[in-house]
């Protein structure tokens, strides 16, 4: 393996250099393959998606592994490559990972004839993702643990299975809102999980840069696309789409940068994510409302108080492990005492009531509460002023 620098910079265009050496470094004849073979895959499988073509989707599969079979052997060639061919198997790698996370969305298609036709062919899909996983870490001398090769197979089991389990659990070709919501939580849940095998194997991981580039993208790109083939399903399955559904993914993704090292302003905005989230779960639309029979008590479960409950938990995790301790604690001393103090959660949800009734809801009680709150503060820093006894440093 080289140990050149990670993807040098390209000469610039020049007047000494002609169009044909410029396109000659940056050789984009790769880039448009993989995109016009994702292209084109997607739209004959879309065309053969209301026919019973069962051959033709076959034949369709066999032309997409055939393509794999040429681009993974020439990145990994080229990737060991000097004179800027490294970048070339760089960008052919990264491509084979959009192959693999099912981009052109073809495993859905085969939901229609039947969940025992979809188990079939999306376990032969899996098994051949996994095999082609296996040779290009192999080839990149990448480890097999658990944290990287381990979560990475995890992720394609996730994306070959949810076309299995949406054909088995729909009714009439529809899938239930609910059934989705459930599965925009597991997939939101998946970075902690890797967060928590990372500190299982705690052996620092010996990679050159562009090895190491490789590997996350093959973390964080089937990561994406579970995310899209949720989003893609709601149309395939019939399933209303609500805004609160998009919550999960922002907590996902506000776990996801405690991995990423980057820079402190991105780091920062992060962070507010899983606030971001609770604002859009706010509203409860019905079909998303969970009813938990306990005993001697119901508890109604909706986005609103999920999302709220999982952005408090996730901003705690990302602070510190005291304030994780904490928080968690908190929480299920208020879910025990909603549970078993049922005069006193009546006596709180009667004053929350009073509390709400004092907002404002008119243009009118709005300007009075700004134009009241205005002279509070003017008193507030008057009164602050007044009571200085030291001088004020100057500027």
């Amino acid at each position: 393996m080289t140990d050149l620098p990670f993807l040098p910079p390209l000469p610039a265009a020049t007047a000494k250099r002609p169009l044909r050496l410029l396109i000659a470094d940056r050789n984009p004849c790769l880039l448009l393959s993989a995109v016009l073979m994702l292209l084109g895959c997607y739209l004959v499988s879309h065309a053969l998606r209301h026919e019973d073509q069962s051959i033709k989707r076959i034949v369709l599969f066999g032309v997409m592994n055939l393509y794999e079979c040429c681009i993974i052997p020439l990145g990994l060639i080229l990737f060991r490559r000097t004179k800027g061919a490294a970048r070339d198997g760089f960008w052919l790698l990264v491509f084979e990972a959009f192959f693999l996370v099912n981009a052109t969305f073809i495993n859905v298609d085969f939901g229609t004839g039947g969940w025992r036709y979809s188990f079939l062919f999306n376990t032969a899909l899996f098994l051949l993702a996994c095999l082609k996983a296996a040779w290009i870490f192999k080839g990149l001398a990448l480890s097999f643990r658990p944290r990287t090769f381990g979560f990475f197979i995890l992720q394609l089991a996730l994306v070959y299975a949810l076309p299995i389990f949406f054909a088995k659990t729909e009714v009439d070709g529809s899938v239930s809102p609910r059934i989705l919501y459930a599965c925009w939580w597991t997939v939101a849940l998946l970075p902690l999980l890797y967060d928590l095998l990372a500190k299982l194997d705690p052996r620092p991981l010996n990679f050159s840069a562009p090895q190491n580039a490789l590997r996350r993208a093959y973390l964080y790109i089937p990561w994406l696309f579970l995310i899209a083939h949720l989003g893609f399903a709601h149309w395939a399955h019939n399933s209303d789409f609500y805004l609160p559904t998009i919550a999960p993914a922002l907590i996902g993704l506000a776990l996801a940068s405690k991995r990423i090292k980057t820079s402190p302003n991105i780091t920062a905005i992060a962070r507010l994510l899983p606030a971001l989230a609770a604002l859009l779960a706010l509203n409860n639309p019905g079909p998303l409302l969970f009813t938990l029979h306990l005993p001697g008590a119901t508890l109604g479960l909706g986005p609103a108080l999920l999302t709220l409950f999982a952005a408090a938990v996730t901003t705690a995790y990302l602070a510190s492990p005291i304030a994780l301790l904490y928080t968690t604690a908190t929480l299920l001393a208020l879910t025990l005492l909603y549970l078993f103090a049922h005069p006193l959660a009546a006596a709180t949800r009667r004053s929350a009531s009073a509390l709400t009734s004092l907002i404002p809801t008119t243009p009118l009680a709005w300007g009075i509460t700004t134009i009241t709150t205005a002279f509070l503060l003017l008193a507030a820093g008057a009164w602050t002023s007044l009571k200085r006894t030291t001088p004020t440093p100057p500027p």
